[in-house]
C-alpha cells in the first residue's frame, strides 16, 4: 500500500472517529454509575459499542503509516 494512502486513511478515519464518538456519546446520554465496579462495566460496554469501537480504526492506519515512512515525513 502506498504510504500516502495510509496517511489519507488516517486523516479520514480520524475525522470519522471524532464525529462518530460525539454522535454516539450524545445519543447514549452518559451518566456514570456511582460504584467503581459499575463504572468499569459501563465504560467497557461503551468502549465495545460497534460505532465507538470503529472510531479506533485510524490508529491502525497510523501504525501502518509509521512502519513505511519516517515520522518527519509522515507528520510534518
Amino acid at each position: 500500500m502506498n504510504p500516502y494512502l495510509s496517511i489519507l486513511g488516517t486523516l479520514s478515519f480520524t475525522i470519522y472517529g471524532q464525529i462518530a464518538l460525539k454522535y454516539r456519546v450524545n445519543q447514549i446520554n452518559i451518566i456514570l454509575p456511582e460504584t467503581p465496579l459499575a463504572k468499569t462495566i459501563y465504560l467497557t460496554k461503551l468502549l465495545f459499542d460497534p460505532m465507538i469501537f470503529s472510531a479506533f480504526i485510524a490508529s491502525l492506519f497510523w501504525i501502518s503509516t509509521m512502519t513505511k515512512m519516517e515520522k518527519t515525513e509522515a507528520y510534518p
